[in-house]
């Protein structure tokens, strides 16, 4: 077992396979993001100040809540990517 910011989840791990549609990526991605925020917010307020601990990389000394926005930023960065190349291809014409 593995411990990490989140406390151990299992169920919350990689997929076994991905989304195959648009509309499977969106429903994934909906619940994918409410099991973050219900893992945050079961966290606590004294857990969420508190140094991760033993975890991702060099993040042991940092609190919870810089690595969660540090999560968001990458979603949201590269969600823009997608959104860019969606629109890319919609103009293509493909």
């Amino acid at each position: 077992m593995e411990s990490t910011w989140l406390e151990y989840a299992p169920e919350y791990g990689d997929r076994d396979a991905w989304p195959g549609t648009a509309e499977e990526g969106v429903a994934a991605l909906a619940e994918d993001w409410e099991h973050f925020v219900s893992r945050i917010a079961a966290l606590g307020d004294k857990r969420l100040l508190e140094p991760i601990g033993i975890g991702p990389g060099g993040w042991a000394d940092e609190t919870c809540p810089k690595l969660a926005l540090r999560a968001f930023k990458e979603v949201t960065h590269h969600g823009a990517e997608i959104g860019l190349l969606r629109d890319l291809y919609l103009r293509d014409g493909a």
